[in-house]
């Protein structure tokens, strides 16, 4: 639990270079006391100075040249940590504390990122190279919920957003077969439509 790892997303850029989905692990405090935390599973929990912590592995984004140097990096834990809707420091249940980067997509042609993170429903714009956060999509803000459990975020050739959905509400309520389901969505004054 002390390594970088990779997973889910390797891209070639037109340039030539390379970009990698990656996770950093991370120590998290969760703002609970060890008794609030009592009869809930939660792997990897800490206990540091008598207060709880979790090991995470918070995403990442690596650009590799041609020769495998490392040119440019992300990392969520520089830019979402302290989002508490993002990262739940007092969880209801184990996931809502893994936030679980599984896609990304640059287009390259306007020098934006969107990243999705799974468990708190997520799609993040950032710009290229600068790194900085232009929006947050939260797919679980609305109800029904716009999104959830959301995998593969990419953009379509007329710029609007598109995201497999995992479509977790139906699971999560246990009311309806879970569909999983393509939706194309359009970006209008930071929110989606």
């Amino acid at each position: 639990d002390m390594m970088e790892t990779y997973h889910h997303e390797f891209t070639r850029l037109n340039s030539g270079h390379y970009m990698v989905a990656g996770n950093e692990p991370v120590t998290v405090a969760l703002n609970a006391d060890t008794a609030d935390l009592k009869g809930l599973s939660i792997p990897m929990l800490r206990v540091i100075n008598k207060k709880a912590h979790r090991k995470l592995n918070l995403g990442t984004i690596i650009e590799f040249d041609e020769k495998g140097n490392e040119v440019w990096v992300w990392k969520a834990s520089e830019h979402l940590i302290d989002d508490t809707a993002f990262l739940h420091r007092i969880p209801r249940d184990p996931n809502e504390i893994n936030p679980h980067m599984n896609s990304f997509y640059f287009d390259e042609k306007n020098k934006y990122i969107y990243i999705s993170f799974k468990n708190p429903h997520y799609i993040v714009k950032i710009s290229y190279p600068s790194g900085q956060v232009i929006a947050k999509y939260k797919g679980a803000s609305t109800t029904p919920p716009l999104f959830l459990g959301q995998h593969a975020v990419g953009v379509n050739n007329d710029g609007d957003m598109m995201l497999f959905d995992n479509n977790h509400w139906s699971f999560k309520n246990k009311n309806s077969e879970q569909i999983s389901y393509l939706g194309v969505y359009k970006e209008k004054d930071g929110t989606l439509e």
